[in-house]
């Protein structure tokens, strides 16, 4: 077991913050009896949680903001694509699939095309059609984070010399100042990978 990968994935704040169905939270606690790492990173997270609540009263917008972040996450399977929400690795990629079913490209650039469901300075997310492949260079701190939602076909992401397959359903944030390239993998007869892409400036 990969236990950096495991700790690194979000998992023990979920578990510290009792956002984990009954099943998971006593798969956590299971690898918690059986690795050291796992028991301390989860005492460590709950010492933070501790010190921040007895701390720290957030302001009326955080909490107003949280609670919509919560019913945002609840109602997902509804999308609104005039006021969609931000993807993350929750995400319900049949439903967004579903949302954006009649959509047709309406800008190409070499082997991608793209439908810009919000394009702001702050925020941008769009539907993009990949049939071969796409180079970026790293994106800076200050610039934005950028995300990808697997809606259909599959691809393989060179994420700085790291090789990562996804499909369907999967998310994948791309680190900060790190050359990735997108390659379309799809087995015929799909011609091409189909994402959602996502750009939110950075705080």
């Amino acid at each position: 077991m990969d236990i950096r990968a495991y700790l690194d994935s979000g998992i023990i704040e979920e578990y510290c913050l009792g956002l984990l169905d009954s099943a998971a939270a006593a798969g956590v606690e299971q690898l918690s009896r059986q690795h050291p790492a796992i028991d301390l990173e989860i005492r460590k997270t709950l010492e933070t949680l501790a010190r921040v609540s007895n701390v720290a009263v957030p302001r009326p917008q955080v909490k107003t903001a949280l609670f919509q972040l919560i019913d945002q996450l609840e109602t997902e399977q509804k999308i609104d694509l005039e006021s969609p929400p931000f993807i993350h690795r929750h995400s319900d990629a049949a439903a967004w699939n579903s949302a954006v079913e009649g959509l047709a490209p309406t800008i190409e650039e070499d082997s991608a095309r793209y439908y810009f469901l919000q394009e702001h300075p702050d925020f941008q997310l769009a539907v993009v059609w990949l049939e071969d492949q796409m180079v970026e260079d790293g994106h800076a701190p200050d610039e934005f984070q950028e995300s990808f939602l697997i809606l259909e076909g599959t691809c393989e992401c060179n994420i700085g010399g790291k090789i990562i397959h996804l499909q369907a359903g999967d998310y994948l944030e791309i680190p900060r100042l790190t050359q990735h390239t997108i390659r379309n993998t799809s087995v015929h007869p799909q011609p091409f990978v189909k994402a959602l892409v996502q750009r939110r400036k950075a705080a």
